[in-house]
């Protein structure tokens, strides 16, 4: 199997699978009394559809959990409702976009590409010499600099300092270079789509995220129609 065309790597299988996703997720759900019943229809390459078969397919969608429909019921997410395969990853970032966009459509039949393009603040690791990809968002940048300097630096601003320091490329927060990043995704992208109608939102530009999902902390179903529509209208 590709590796750069899975989810996660070779570490895809520790995708969502089963309901509640989590301990911390489990506690919640104990608390407010759900049971509703979530399932997540994973393919082999670890996408939340089932198996690719290029000669039906004529539309796709990227993106992170927000094109996932984390915590929403499989036909709810938006890609669903345009009827495009989900090319969907929690924690994805435009990097994932971009690679994801790069190993599945150039020789594909796809000939509709739709993007919700994750926050600039996010960055996926590739190492090859596990074939295990990582995401980083702010708050693993956080248990990141926790677990590497806890016992030797005691000043949080100076952990983050110092961190910064050892990983220049993990520095999610500089503006500067997450916009040149950004521009070097979208170059990819756009090379990648030519002759395909290619459509790219930001997440800025979507209703705000109203908690709806059964976890409380992703969009729910009502969001996921609205942002179809949008998707389609532009």
């Amino acid at each position: 199997m590709d590796w750069l065309k899975t989810a996660h790597g070779n570490m895809f299988r520790d995708v969502v699978m089963e309901t509640p996703p989590n301990w911390r997720l489990a506690a919640t759900y104990a608390l407010k009394n759900v049971r509703t019943k979530i399932l997540y229809n994973m393919n082999d390459y670890g996408f939340r559809a089932d198996q690719y078969e290029d000669e039906i397919q004529t539309r796709a969608a990227f993106g992170c959990s927000l094109t996932y429909g984390y915590e929403v019921p499989e036909q709810s997410a938006w890609p669903y409702i345009i009827g495009a395969f989900n090319f969907g990853v929690p924690g994805g970032s435009i990097q994932t976009v971009a690679r994801l966009v790069k190993n599945w459509i150039p020789e594909s039949s796809i000939k509709e590409v739709y993007i919700l393009a994750p926050s600039k603040s996010r960055r996926e690791i590739y190492d090859p010499l596990t074939n295990i990809i990582t995401h980083v968002n702010p708050s693993y940048i956080q248990q990141m600099i926790d677990i590497c300097y806890f016992k030797t630096i005691e000043s949080q601003e100076e952990r983050f300092l110092q961190f910064f320091t050892d990983y220049p490329h993990l520095n999610i927060f500089d503006e500067k270079s997450n916009d040149e990043i950004y521009d070097e995704c979208l170059d990819t992208i756009i090379t990648c789509c030519a002759g395909r109608d290619l459509t790219i939102i930001n997440e800025d530009e979507l209703l705000p995220n109203d908690f709806l999902s059964r976890c409380g902390t992703h969009p729910g179903e009502n969001w996921h129609r609205k942002t179809a529509k949008k998707f389609l209208n532009d």
